[in-house]
């Protein structure tokens, strides 16, 4: 329940310590170290289905949860929401603008000087904050 923020921190809390805090031996632990190295500090390659070794080493991914420049996004049905959203409960948009329109142009101009327009480029609705307002992008 991304709307519960107690629950959520409590499940990761949950994960983390069971999967990477706890593990000293086996192949759960190489799990870490493997995701680390490949999926993380020497990564050079984007991994759009979140891929990572699970406890037994296979291959596993999502592609519920994005990482976009300097945001994660996590997908309810066919929108994306920014995970500053999910922190602070407010998941509901103040303001829409239209894929297209000359004020998603703007915002796509303004995110390329930012360094971020990658983060409008998911498919289907992105929900996110601008200026301290949460926008929805529509199509």
């Amino acid at each position: 329940d991304l709307g519960n923020w107690n629950v959520l921190a409590a499940d990761c809390q949950a994960e983390l310590n069971s999967r990477a805090v706890l593990v000293r031996h086996g192949l759960p632990a190489l799990n870490q170290s493997f995701n680390l190295k490949q999926f993380g500090k020497e990564q050079a390659v984007l991994n759009p289905n979140n891929l990572f070794f699970d406890d037994k080493l296979d291959v596993r991914g999502t592609t519920a949860v994005q990482q976009v420049c300097d945001r994660a996004f996590f997908r309810r049905g066919s929108r994306w929401i920014d995970g500053r959203l999910i922190v602070s409960g407010n998941l509901e948009p103040a303001r829409t603008i239209q894929f297209g329109s000359p004020a998603h142009e703007a915002l796509v101009e303004r995110m390329a000087r930012e360094g971020r327009a990658g983060t409008l480029s998911l498919e289907g609705e992105i929900v996110t904050v601008i200026d301290g307002e949460v926008v929805a992008i529509v199509e």
